[in-house]
């Protein structure tokens, strides 16, 4: 337990990694905790109105498109603590209190039916309505990248000009693949709407439809990961000379594309009338130009060139916060239902409140996720790591 525990906190950080990811995945797994938050508090308020300043302001496009951040962290090592978290969200959770919003089911009905989806990892292609665990959909999303991905690999390895070549085709096509099918079903722009008409159910439903045709599907969100293959590859093949300065003009014009893609992700659609064509245009490009600048910041930390934003990223704090990360995305929605499903009363609208619930959930999140990872997840990777050292030829 005490070599587990070690394990968990230690703040060295190995030679192949680089410390500005760290950082990354801690902050992102923070950003869609809170998105998770607002999803669920806003159907509590009872003061909705006093909230419509707020949600027509610059900051809530801001928070609601942060949800594109699960784009950061792609991971392994799911299935122990992925089945342990299902077994207590099915069987256990409806038990673990109560009040008029909790379920009356003693076991959830949609994972008692369809949870063997989410065991083989293609949970992401059943509908929202009917899903077990529906904030798992990336984890099927993740195994499906995982399986196709040494088609890309492999080729990079025999021709990189092919390889590249075939990212940016796949790369495209998905674009392409988002555009069409937004612009034929009439589809939204994701999330960027969804508070300002959280109490129409017309509305939605057409939100479902868009998770259900667009936001989980494999197809439409592989983007992010080839940009990510294709990085690391670029960094494989000149790991010898990977602090190279480049110009300051070179910065100059990359921090600024980056800029206006960012900016394109977070406000593009921000005041403007619903149009059929920008949605289409706005969920074809989001993937692609969030995981672009991602990769322009993490491309200047590992060549030496990232500044102040290296060093914070690069925190020795969040090396043990970012080997929870996977937890913790499994963890916390269990924490939301289960506070918001014992509520008594609808609650008045406070960034006190909203602050306390966003805390609360956190701490016990990475807390419960802490002793999660020491059960499940390092017994089972010092079990690998036995493997492959028996396996190792002997020299």
């Amino acid at each position: 337990m005490l070599l587990r525990h070690h394990q968990c906190t230690e703040t060295a950080e190995p030679q192949f990694r680089r410390g500005c990811i760290n950082g990354m995945r801690f902050l992102s797994n923070c950003s869609v905790v809170a998105m998770h938050i607002c999803i669920v508090y806003f159907y509590v308020l009872r003061n909705f109105e006093e909230l419509k300043p707020t949600i027509e302001s610059w900051i809530t496009p801001v928070a609601a498109n942060h949800i594109v951040t699960v784009d950061t962290f792609f991971v392994i090592r799911l299935t122990p603590v992925y089945m342990a978290v299902l077994g207590i969200y099915t069987f256990i959770l409806p038990y673990m209190g109560s009040g008029p919003l909790w379920p009356r089911y003693c076991t959830h009905p949609a994972c008692e039916k369809n949870g063997w989806y989410n065991l083989f990892y293609i949970n992401n292609f059943v509908i929202a309505e009917k899903q077990c665990m529906l904030w798992c959909w990336y984890l099927a999303v993740e195994i499906q990248f995982y399986i196709i991905s040494p088609l890309f690999m492999v080729l990079l390895q025999r021709s990189s000009r092919f390889g590249y070549s075939l990212i940016g085709v796949v790369t495209f096509a998905s674009c392409l693949a988002n555009f069409v099918i937004t612009n034929q079903k009439n589809l939204l722009d994701g999330p960027v709407r969804f508070f300002q008409h959280l109490k129409e159910p017309l509305y939605q439903d057409r939100f479902f439809r868009y998770f259900n045709l667009v936001y989980q599907k494999p197809y439409t969100r592989i983007p992010p990961y080839l940009i990510g293959i294709g990085l690391g590859y670029y960094f494989y093949t000149r790991r010898e000379n990977k602090d190279r300065k480049n110009s300051l003009m070179f910065l100059c014009f990359g921090w600024f594309v980056t800029a206006l893609m960012m900016g394109f992700c977070y406000l593009g659609l921000y005041n403007r009338d619903e149009s059929a064509i920008e949605s289409a245009v706005y969920n074809g490009l989001k993937h692609l130009f969030f995981p672009c600048g991602l990769a322009w910041i993490i491309f200047l930390c590992i060549t030496g060139q990232g500044g102040l934003i290296n060093r914070f990223l690069s925190c020795r704090a969040f090396l043990p916060l970012a080997r929870l990360s996977y937890c913790a995305y499994l963890i916390h929605f269990l924490f939301l239902l289960r506070y918001f499903r014992s509520l008594t009363e609808m609650q008045d609208h406070s960034e006190l409140l909203f602050l306390s619930i966003y805390t609360r959930t956190l701490l016990y999140t990475y807390a419960t996720s802490f002793f999660a990872s020491l059960l499940f997840e390092i017994p089972v990777l010092n079990l690998l790591d036995v493997y492959k050292k028996k396996r190792r030829p002997r020299t």
